[in-house]
């Protein structure tokens, strides 16, 4: 569950293509007039509703990198003041990390990995299966991200090459506009590789310490709101899927909750629940939406998105949560 900030975004631009609300949210059981609410949540399926709508409406197959281009940091929500005075691109990308999933929409997690000489890697990971939205989400988070670290740092980003997780679209001369690098299709994940400016290197306007602290703070508060008075369950669900790609184990959850592992797991165990149980539940569940969305997605594959260090892990694995293989699985979904 996470707050509509970035479908209040996808209204602001449908309506200046001439959409209204009503046909953007056609059955997506989004509730209009609650938009502005800070307590109204929506999911994934809603949200990925609104996208297959959006598409539907302007038959438009390069939406999603109009709608990233489109973006300024308004239409980030709170967030976008938190990312509006970062004093680097290693804050930008932590920022982005923590609150883009929950308090803006974001269906990709993101995992960094630096490579010395000022070079750094960004692995996009789908919080849930996207299927055939998986481009749109791509080319809307990618052009965003890049006007955004542009922005903030007032400096170009220099790509060494940028990976898609999907066939070779028809406009493929955009892709090579927007990153000017080589792109690459059916890659095992979709990621960017920077060659230069460094993670580190200072904006060059005086950014001040004090306010990035403070809008961090509000931001962390803003997302204990959204979790209090949940069950510990659904709390460790959140971190599920905002860390798709890189589950955490247990000391990283408690860790993430601010508690000791001995006080995580009573808790839980209070709830009638234990860890392996949650973590097994949201692997299984993930895995038949990765099955369901595209039927000829190599298993190879989802072994890699979902954690698992081979297809014959992953196989086993199904067979115990649901006595089904994955072949007769495919074959009745």
């Amino acid at each position: 569950m996470f707050r509509p900030t970035k479908i209040k975004h996808y209204l602001r631009y449908m309506e200046r293509l001439g959409f209204d609300a009503k046909r953007v949210l056609a059955d997506t059981r989004i509730q209009h007039d609650m938009l502005d609410d800070p307590a109204y949540l929506i999911d994934t399926s809603q949200s990925q509703r609104v996208v297959s709508n959006m598409i539907s409406l302007t038959g438009n197959d390069e939406l999603g990198f109009d709608i990233g281009l489109d973006a300024n940091f308004d239409d980030f929500g709170i967030a976008g003041y938190a990312l509006m005075c970062c004093r680097h691109l290693k804050d930008v990308f932590d920022t982005w990390a923590a609150f883009g999933p929950t308090l803006v929409g974001s269906h990709l997690t993101l995992q960094l990995e630096e490579r010395g000489g000022g070079r750094w890697r960004v692995t996009f990971n789908e919080s849930v299966p996207l299927g055939p939205l998986l481009r749109f989400c791509a080319e809307e988070t990618l052009s965003a991200g890049d006007w955004l670290s542009c922005t903030v740092i007032r400096d170009d980003i220099h790509y060494e090459s940028v990976e898609f997780a999907y066939p070779t679209p028809d406009n493929i001369e955009r892709y090579e506009r927007v990153f000017n690098a080589p792109v690459i299709f059916d890659a095992p994940v979709t990621a960017v590789n920077v060659a230069s400016p460094s993670l580190y290197q200072p904006c060059p306007d005086h950014r001040d310490t004090e306010f990035f602290n403070l809008c961090q703070s509000y931001c962390h508060e803003v997302m204990r709101e959204i979790t209090e008075g949940r069950p510990l369950s659904f709390k460790v669900r959140q971190i599920f899927l905002n860390s798709a790609g890189n589950l955490p184990n247990l000391e990283t959850t408690a860790e993430l909750l601010h508690m000791s592992s001995r006080t995580f797991k009573r808790k839980l165990q209070q709830e009638g629940v234990n860890f392996n149980e949650l973590l097994s539940e949201f692997r299984c569940d993930l895995v038949k939406k990765y099955i369901e969305s595209n039927k000829s997605l190599p298993l190879e594959k989802v072994a890699l998105l979902t954690g698992y260090s081979d297809a014959k892990s992953l196989s086993r694995a199904f067979k115990n949560w649901t006595g089904q293989t994955v072949s007769d699985y495919r074959r009745t979904h």
